[in-house]
């Protein structure tokens, strides 16, 4: 499982990339990765405070659940 901390690294090394370089894509990974991080924090917390015998299981049913209500949202914008 990633966590919250790897994300912020990965930021950090995509904004030198983009002081470096001319490119929009950088920028664009160095603002997403916080917001991964913020994501990966949360399940953390969620996985630590589930019971022991159905960790896997809950986090699993949660990222379907996350996924089903992205996939919902987005369809509903239309």
């Amino acid at each position: 499982m990633a966590t919250g901390s790897s994300f912020l690294k990965r930021a950090r090394v995509a904004l030198r990339a983009f002081d470096e370089q001319d490119g929009v894509q950088p920028r664009f990974v160095a603002a997403l990765m916080p917001r991964f991080g913020i994501e990966a924090r949360l399940f953390e917390y969620v996985y630590a405070e589930l019971p022991k015998d159905t960790q896997d299981a809950g986090i699993n049913k949660i990222s379907e659940f996350a996924a089903t209500a992205v996939s919902a949202g987005h369809a509903s914008s239309r």
